[in-house]
């Protein structure tokens, strides 16, 4: 009697040959490594962004009306590598995007993170 194989292949490709042949291309990561600067307690996202539709409507016993500024807390080393990163594009009068992430803590949002994604940057945008 013949012998019989089975049906599927031995795979022996790497991750990267296999979304290569599918022709698949993943982002290469981001020149430095991410800084996350660690929260002093976790709060709900109900308490960080209205989720209603529409315009945010404060709450009725804030006394604090929609057009009132909130405290913004950025750590000056995520300023100076933000800009460190950046240099080389404003030079060439390109802007360079980012993401802030933190949390709303007593009406003061404490920036956290600083995601920079990849982009294509254009001047004057």
């Amino acid at each position: 009697h013949p012998i019989v194989e089975s049906c599927s292949p031995v795979v022996t490709e790497s991750r990267e040959d296999y979304l290569q042949l599918l022709n698949i291309k993943q982002p290469l990561p981001p020149p430095v490594l991410a800084q996350v600067h660690p929260e002093r307690a976790s709060i709900p996202p109900s308490k960080v962004a209205d989720p209603r539709p529409g315009p945010a409507k404060s709450s009725h016993d804030s006394g604090h009306g929609p057009t009132t500024y909130q405290h913004l807390h950025i750590p000056v080393k995520m300023m100076e590598d933000f800009l460190r990163l950046a240099s080389a594009n404003t030079r060439k009068n390109l802007e360079t995007c980012g993401v802030l992430a933190g949390s709303l803590k007593n009406r003061v949002f404490q920036i956290t993170t600083l995601i920079i994604p990849k982009q294509e940057s254009t001047s004057d945008s």
